[in-house]
C-alpha cells in the first residue's frame, strides 16, 4: 500500500526500536518563560521553536546552519497555535508548531532528523556529597527534577527506579557507583528500559587535581563534576563533564547524552529520490505471517511503498520503496524484533548478495 511522502515525513525518519520505544508525541511544541520587556513574545517563540528544531535535528546542527538561522529569525511563519500561562510569578508561552512546515525546513536544510520513536531510558543516578552517597530514585526531588525537565526538552523519555524492596535486593550504591552494567541491565528489565543511563555525580573524589603546567595561576577546580554511561543494544557511550553549579551540571549532561544519540540515530531525508531493496523475509508459513509481514514493512517510516515480487515455500521476496539509504533501513530492520538477520557465509562473498531476514512474528 503506497504511502505519501508528506505524510511519512509528518511522522519523521525514525529508529524502529524494539517494543518499548516510546512514541514521543509533543516534539513539534516547547514551553519558555517570556520576559517582561518589549521583545519578550518575540524572543520566547524564537525560543520556543528553537528548542523545537533541537529536539529533532540536534544542538551542533541548529547552531551552525545558515537556513535554519534564517528561519529562526521568523518563528511565527511556522506557528501553528500558543497560549499563555502565569506560574510561580512568572509568564509562560506554550507554542505549538506545524509540523508539515517544520519537517520541510529541516528537509530543505538538509537536516539530520532523529524522529518520534525513541528509546525509553532508565537513569541510574548516584549523588557523591562529600563521603556519602545517596541513590536518586523516583521519589528524589531536586536532581531528579532536574533530569526530567532537561531530558523532556530534549524529547528523551526517562524513568527513575523506584529503589523498592526489589531493587535494593538486585542493586546497591556500589553497583551504581562502580557501574555494573549486567546488575543494572537487569535490574531495569522490570521498567521496560530500551536502555540504561547511568549517571555519578561528584564533588569529591571525581574531581581531578588541576593541570598546573597546562592552566597556570589560572587553575580553578570545578565544584561538581559528573560522569554518564549510556547502555543501548551493545553500545556504549559515555562523557565527563564539570560545572560550577549542579543543576547547570545535569542540563548540560543531558543535552551531552542526546547530542550523541541523536548521532548514532538520525537519518538524512531523501529529498524525492526513489531507491529500491529487495528484501527477503523467511519463515512466513501460513496467511497470518504474510499479513503480519506485510504490516510490518508498510509500516516502516523510512519505506513508501511495498510489493511482493516472488514466494517460494515459505520464503517471500518483497521490493521495498525506501526513503534514506540501505545502511539506515539495514539499521532499523536489525533493531526490530519481529526479524533475525539470515547471515549465509557463501552468500557474504557475492556482489550480489540477496538481504534475508527470518520472521519471528
Amino acid at each position: 500500500m503506497p504511502k505519501s511522502t508528506v505524510s511519512l515525513f509528518i511522522a519523521l525518519i525514525a529508529v524502529f526500536f524494539p517494543v518499548h520505544a516510546v512514541e514521543v508525541s509533543d516534539l513539534y511544541q516547547a514551553e519558555v518563560v517570556v520576559e517582561v520587556t518589549s521583545s519578550g513574545k518575540q524572543k520566547a517563540a524564537k525560543l520556543a521553536f528553537k528548542k523545537v528544531l533541537v529536539s529533532l535535528s540536534g544542538e551542533k546542527f541548529v547552531n551552525s546552519n545558515k537556513q535554519i538561522k534564517t528561519a529562526l529569525a521568523k518563528p511565527n511563519n511556522y506557528l501553528s497555535q500558543f497560549r499563555y500561562s502565569q506560574k510561580n510569578g512568572n509568564t509562560f508561552l506554550l507554542a505549538s508548531f506545524e509540523e508539515n512546515k517544520v519537517n520541510k525546513l529541516l528537509q530543505d536544510s538538509n537536516a539530520s532528523i532523529w524522529g518520534k520513536h525513541r528509546p525509553l531510558i532508565t537513569v541510574w543516578t548516584i549523588d557523591e556529597q562529600g563521603l556519602e552517597r545517596k541513590i536518586i530514585d523516583d521519589s528524589s526531588l531536586t536532581v531528579k527534577q532536574t533530569i526530567t525537565s532537561s531530558a523532556r526538552e530534549r524529547g528523551l523519555p526517562v524513568n527513575f527506579p523506584l529503589m523498592d524492596l526489589t531493587d535494593t535486593m538486585q542493586v546497591s550504591k556500589s553497583d551504581i557507583w562502580g557501574r555494573f552494567q549486567d546488575r543494572l541491565l537487569n535490574a531495569s528489565s522490570r521498567y521496560l528500559a530500551e536502555a540504561v543511563l547511568i549517571i555519578r555525580i561528584s564533588n569529591s573524589t571525581l574531581i581531578e587535581e588541576p593541570d598546573i603546567v597546562m592552566c597556570g595561576r589560572v587553575c580553578k577546580q570545578p565544584l561538581f563534576v559528573a560522569d554518564w554511561q549510556l547502555l543501548q543494544n551493545g553500545m556504549v557511550l559515555q562523557n565527563k563533564i564539570s560545572a560550577d553549579d549542579k543543576d547547570k551540571l545535569l542540563t548540560t549532561l543531558i543535552h551531552n547524552v542526546a547530542e550523541q544519540l541523536h548521532q548514532q540515530n538520525s537519518y538524512v531525508f531523501s529529498n524525492g529520490k526513489k531507491t529500491y531493496l529487495d528484501i527477503e523475509i523467511a519463515n512466513v508459513t501460513s496467511m497470518h505471517d504474510f499479513v503480519g509481514v506485510s504490516e510490518f514493512l508498510t509500516n516502516l517510516t523510512l519505506v513508501s511503498e511495498v510489493k511482493l515480487i516472488n514466494v517460494a515455500g515459505e520464503k517471500m521476496l518483497f521490493q521495498l520503496n525506501i526513503l534514506a539509504d540501505e545502511n539506515a533501513i539495514m539499521q532499523s530492520l536489525k533493531l526490530e524484533n519481529s526479524l533475525v538477520e539470515n547471515i549465509d557465509p557463501l552468500a557474504q562473498m557475492a556482489e550480489d548478495k540477496q538481504l534475508s531476514f527470518f520472521w519471528k512474528g
